[in-house]
């Protein structure tokens, strides 16, 4: 997704103005209550950013040592270190912890960059812990673990000492980036939240694309501490996506308004509908195209001012087994109407969709369809896989003051607070599911900025003006992202054993309605908005009676929540002596008694714990008894 950045607040008027827009978001999500009474951090969990890359630099990614939080980064657009030993995919240059510590510490930098820094402000929603700012902006999960790859760019300009970066794409190397991120997960034994903070319409949106596949195959039920979150689009809110019906025998015209040079028109339809087409421009007619017969057929059209590809159902461009064909143009004649006259020859079903794009309510004004235009279906395609948690942003705050005292907002905005921005993808996704998950406060959050990034070279977008630790702002679905990715993150903390479709249920269970949403769920805001604290508490009352369960009720422990004091009972009928201990879910011992005997019960004093998630541990005559406990204030 494109950034969203453009406002800057001076360092004058920052402590009192950024202080209260961080509560805004915490409290608007429920977070500060979670946080005053599970104490929870991220502690023991990783944040995988799929994204622009990360300035590894900042200090907001840094321990309080000065050592890096960050445990690998993946850069795919750099094939320097494709045959090191350590890359078993022969793609991309890795580099683990002791190499990033090594260039911080030697001043000797790494040769990977967030040119961009998209990348960096999504790492700091997520998990920036705020070290620069003395606190005031701080991600959801600030003592998560990151893991980063280096997957697309849009590109970005020469500037100041910095060599410009071209743009590309490594998408077709997301199996490789999972299996990278799940054996990462594996080797340090912590579950990971993976946020892929890109994607644009195109495709069969459906989840039948080969990648949706394949995501569903990493990620879903029973596949215990993943979690894969790809937001739905900043697509929303214009005549991108265009649906109706082929006649037999008759002909229809699919009007297009085209404002940008390029622009791409992907049309999908039923395999068996034989569809001719011509396509006539403001200088020229062609064609018309012959219909596709066989579902591995097809043709290539190169002409002056496109370039036209007509696939059957198994040689479409995105893998998918939905059984429709797909018509791709890629333009690149002047702005003006284009007008695609569609034939049919013989059409048992009809039913066509497609989308245009680049066609966004912040660039206007935007290439729309301006015949069979139908709002809704603007989910990406790697997010509709059944697997994925799909956020949209709403909007948090409809303005903010600069650091002149300017009021600055942004397009979209204008609909309000707790309003869903209009350029947010919408469903339902075109197999007719809801699509939406639910909705994340994203426009606008602050957020860390890479020092050498494109995005820091903006004056009026700096919140901090900190030459080697800036801040900036983050919006949309971009903005939005990130936030529930450090939420799940949360989530894996009080409950490591989670797997993708329980972390969906639990966010959507516990989703909030309201006046703006309107009866949920719905194809504009999914389930409702983003409840930290509910969800939280569901996760922690859950585990609480699973474990119970796993005890056999042999052992009980009240209350629970405690606060100073722990009272357990353990349904034995032996009277030998049991050890007891209190862990963390990270196995750090905060109380332990060895061989201390008790008649069936006991008491404790644990008034030096701090709030968080621990398990009680009690073993007796080699039988292990073991209680989730949660300490609040």
């Amino acid at each position: 997704m494109k950034p969203f950045i453009f406002i800057t607040l001076a360092i004058g008027f920052f402590y009192f103005d950024v202080a209260c827009q961080d509560a805004l978001l915490f409290d608007e999500i429920g977070l500060n209550q979670t946080i005053e009474e599970y104490g929870l951090t991220g502690e023991g969990t990783i944040i995988a950013v799929l994204d622009r890359g990360i300035d590894y630099r900042h200090p907001d990614f840094l321990d309080e040592e000065g050592n890096t939080r960050i445990l690998y980064i993946y850069d795919l657009s750099d094939d320097t270190g494709a045959a090191d030993v350590d890359n078993k995919y022969g793609k991309g240059t890795i580099y683990d912890r002791d190499e990033i510590n090594a260039a911080l510490h030697s001043g000797v930098p790494l040769d990977t960059r967030d040119a961009v820094g998209h990348g960096t402000a999504t790492a700091s929603i997520a998990a920036g812990n705020g070290n620069s700012s003395h606190g005031m902006v701080k991600g959801i999960a600030p003592q998560a673990n990151l893991i980063v790859v280096k997957m697309v760019s849009e590109g970005a300009p020469a500037h100041d000492d910095q060599p410009a970066e071209s743009p590309f794409n490594a998408i077709d190397y997301l199996d490789e980036s999972l299996d990278f991120i799940r054996s990462k997960s594996q080797e340090f034994n912590m579950p990971v939240s993976i946020v892929a903070n890109f994607g644009s319409i195109q495709g069969p949106m459906d989840g039948t694309s080969a990648q949706c596949r394949m995501l569903d195959e990493y990620i879903g039920a029973d596949k215990e501490g993943l979690a894969f979150i790809s937001g739905s689009s900043d697509d929303g809110g214009v005549a991108n996506h265009a649906s109706g019906n082929f006649k037999e025998n008759d002909f229809i015209d699919l009007k297009i308004n085209k404002t940008t040079e390029a622009l791409r028109l992907d049309l999908w339809y039923s395999f068996g509908d034989l569809i001719e087409l011509e396509v006539i421009t403001a200088s020229n007619s062609y064609g018309p195209y012959a219909a596709v017969n066989e579902s591995n057929g097809g043709y290539n059209a190169s002409e002056s001012e496109f370039q036209l590809y007509h696939r059957g159902r198994d040689v479409d461009f995105f893998g998918s087994n939905n059984g429709l064909n797909e018509i791709l143009i890629d333009f690149s004649n002047p702005p003006g109407e284009i007008i695609l006259r569609f034939r049919g020859i013989s059409v048992p079903n009809g039913t066509f969709n497609a989308i245009l794009n680049p066609s966004r309510l912040f660039q206007p004004p935007p290439s729309e369809f301006t015949t069979f235009a139908e709002s809704g279906s603007t989910i990406w395609d790697l997010a509709s896989a059944e697997n994925n948690i799909c956020p949209n942003s709403y909007v948090l705050r409809e303005s903010w003051t600069d650091f002149e005292g300017s009021t600055r907002t942004f397009v979209g905005n204008e609909v309000g607070e707790g309003y869903l921005w209009p350029g947010s993808g919408v469903g339902p996704t075109r197999d007719g599911r809801i699509g939406i998950d639910i909705s994340v406060p994203g426009n606008h959050n602050f957020c860390a900025y890479g020092s050498d990034s494109y995005f820091a070279t903006f004056d009026e977008n700096i919140i901090i003006q900190d030459p080697s630790a800036p801040y900036g702002v983050l919006g949309a679905v971009s903005g939005a992202s990130p936030v529930l990715a450090g939420v799940v993150a949360l989530m894996f903390e009080a409950d490591p054993t989670l797997d993708a479709w329980e972390i969906k249920t639990l966010l959507r269970d516990n989703a909030r309605e309201d006046l703006q949403t309107g009866a949920v769920p719905n194809t504009s805001y999914g389930y409702g908005k983003l409840d930290v604290h509910s969800t939280i508490t569901s996760i922690l009352e859950t585990v609480n009676n699973n474990d119970i369960q796993e005890a056999s009720l042999k052992l009980s422990v009240s209350p629970n929540p405690f606060t100073d004091h722990l009272y357990f009972e353990l349904n034995s009928s032996s009277a030998s002596p049991a050890s007891v201990r209190i862990i963390s879910i990270l196995g750090e011992v905060f109380y332990h008694a060895d061989q201390k005997y008790f008649e069936k019960s006991g008491s404790l004093t644990v008034s030096h714990l701090m709030p968080g998630v621990y398990f009680l541990v009690l073993e007796q005559d080699g039988q292990v008894y073991r209680q989730k406990i949660l300490k609040s204030r």
